[in-house]
This record gives structure tokens, C-alpha cells and sequence, in this order.
């Protein structure tokens, strides 16, 4: 969509879809290096490695400034990892 250049696909690009697909893409980043170390560290002491929980979230986290338990501010935050293992 973007490489395309087109004006009317860059105007229906929507914020959501496209932060949405970056943290849907970190997921499935992290579950395959879990899944490829899980394998190897399987294979190497002769066991076998299953994927207990398959759910988690992963997205943006703004820095939130409290006074007396009411937000005051609000600020830049980074990406967090949500994962239970």
C-alpha cells in the first residue's frame, strides 16, 4: 500500500491498521523464536517442547503522571510486552 504511491490508498491508510500490523508482527516475531529455541533446546536434551499459552498483547504504553491517584499528564511511552507465561 504505501510503496504503491497511489493517493487514495494512502488516504484510506488509518493509523490503527497500520500500528496494528507493526505489534501484530512483533508477536508472531516473538513466538517464532520462542517456538525455534524451544524446538532446539528439545532437540539438543532428546524432549519435546509445546507452547503452553499462545496469547499476549503487545502495543504502545504512554507515560501516565499520577497526583494523588488522578492522571495529570500524559506523555510519550514506549512499546510493552504483555505475555503470561
Amino acid at each position: 500500500m504505501l510503496e504503491s504511491g497511489d493517493e487514495t490508498l494512502l488516504m484510506a491508510l488509518e493509523r490503527e491498521s497500520l500500528l496494528g500490523d507493526m505489534f501484530h508482527a512483533g508477536l508472531l516475531g516473538y513466538y517464532g523464536q520462542l517456538t525455534a529455541f524451544g524446538y532446539i533446546a528439545g532437540q539438543q536434551q532428546g524432549g519435546h517442547h509445546y507452547l503452553a499459552a499462545g496469547n499476549g498483547s503487545f502495543g504502545y504504553e504512554p507515560e501516565v503522571s499520577y497526583f494523588f491517584g488522578i492522571p495529570r499528564s500524559v506523555s510519550g511511552g514506549g512499546a510493552v510486552m504483555n505475555i503470561p507465561m
